[in-house]
């Protein structure tokens, strides 16, 4: 069974960046049971692609019927049928890539990155947005943060490698 829930998400902080400010995010949660397992997935719409909650849980539910009853541990054969059914809702797709893929691990009793081989130790470098405020603000943001800051990028999308 594939069920979704929208989900407001009232920020810590305003998020400020060159298109707009927003104090909450509405995503959606997508719950995948089956044979008393249950994986999650959650997608994050942007409007900058279109997307929006409403139209992500509709893209969700489209899906869910194409992959309904399928055998989630051919988990490649559903991306793929997921390909094909979900175009232009890249979020929806993810959430139920992540739920399918979460089910699977947990059905293996494995966390997901085990089940991939992966060591998490490892795990490569990513993003940690911050947003556009006033400089005492920003200090706030990150202080306390156990960040590896390898990489800024400005406002006009320049980047400035830092010194360690």
């Amino acid at each position: 069974m594939i069920t979704t829930q929208k989900m407001t998400l009232k920020l810590k902080d305003v998020w400020t960046i060159a298109r707009g400010s927003s104090q909450t995010k509405e995503n959606v949660l997508v719950k995948i049971e089956k044979d008393g397992e249950t994986g999650y997935g959650e997608a994050a719409p942007n409007v900058r692609y279109g997307e929006n909650a409403s139209t992500t849980e509709a893209m969700i539910q489209r899906a869910a019927e194409a992959i309904r009853g399928r055998d989630l541990f051919a988990y490649t054969q559903i991306k793929e049928v997921l390909d094909e059914v979900i175009v232009g809702q890249n979020c929806a797709k993810a959430a139920l890539d992540m739920a399918v893929m979460d089910w699977v691990a947990k059905s293996f009793r494995l966390p997901l990155y085990k089940m991939l081989g992966l060591d998490a130790a490892k795990a490569p470098v990513t993003s940690y947005s911050i947003g556009i405020d006033k400089p005492e603000i920003l200090k706030r943001k990150i202080d306390g943060k156990r960040l590896i800051i390898r990489f800024l990028k400005n406002q006009g999308g320049l980047f400035r490698k830092m010194k360690r």
